[in-house]
């Protein structure tokens, strides 16, 4: 389990949490988050076309008890090392849902996920959908201000109090 907190301790990163920035739409999110990706080195110049890809045929949207959340992702093949990032938007963004072809969410906290194969993907998901259930751990996420705050808590949430 050692081995998956250092996974974990990666893959969030303070400069990856964007708490209450404004996106015009899906669009502009995708758009200005590969673009700071790929500055910093986590992804090649392929990643936002996949990521639209992916995310118009297979919509990542879902319906959680305390509010509706996002989990794009693409291929690893853009993945130069792997990240998530936590974005909370402001006001929350349209995704289509999961699975339903005329269903929509606003999401109101998007997690895109820059995974590669090797790893804990399976361990990672799990512990996200628990946390998309956990209605007081969701509404913590939505009032936390503070970027440092925020990153001590979803890894706390993630892989627990070291």
């Amino acid at each position: 389990m050692s081995g998956d907190k250092e996974y974990f301790d990666l893959l969030f990163q303070k400069e990856l949490i964007f708490l209450n920035e404004h996106f015009e739409d899906q669009a502009d999110l995708f758009q200005k988050i590969s673009e700071r990706l790929y500055s910093q080195s986590y992804v090649d110049s392929g990643f936002l076309l996949s990521l639209q890809t992916r995310e118009k045929e297979y919509p990542t949207g879902l319906h959680a008890p305390a509010f509706d959340v996002a989990i794009p992702h693409t291929d690893p093949v853009h993945i130069k090392r792997p990240f998530i990032v936590a974005v909370r938007p402001d006001p929350p963004l349209d995704f289509q849902a999961m699975g339903m072809e005329q269903d929509h969410v606003d999401a109101a906290l998007i997690f895109i996920l820059g995974l590669q194969r090797e790893g804990n993907q399976v361990l990672l998901l799990q512990k996200l959908m628990d946390l998309f259930l956990d209605e007081q751990k969701m509404k913590q996420l939505l009032r936390i201000a503070d970027q440092e705050e925020w990153l001590k808590e979803i890894q706390y949430f993630i892989k627990g109090r070291d």
